[in-house]
């Protein structure tokens, strides 16, 4: 499991940079919708198993 976090980055701007563009088409490739997505939606809900208060830290400090 991932998550991005919004830091203000033009994401149009960033859809064309070319390292961006390189990284899109490596792992565009590994991406496939779970069986419990909906059709619409290419993520699916997902629970959190295990909890420390480590999970939460901002580590952008």
């Amino acid at each position: 499991m991932a998550h991005w976090k919004y830091h203000g980055v033009d994401i149009a701007k960033l859809a064309q940079d070319p390292a961006m563009l390189i990284w899109r088409k490596l792992t565009d490739t590994m991406q496939s919708s779970f069986a419990t997505s909906d059709a619409h939606e290419h993520w699916a809900p997902m629970y959190e198993v295990f909890y420390t208060a480590e999970t939460n830290k901002d580590i952008s400090k």
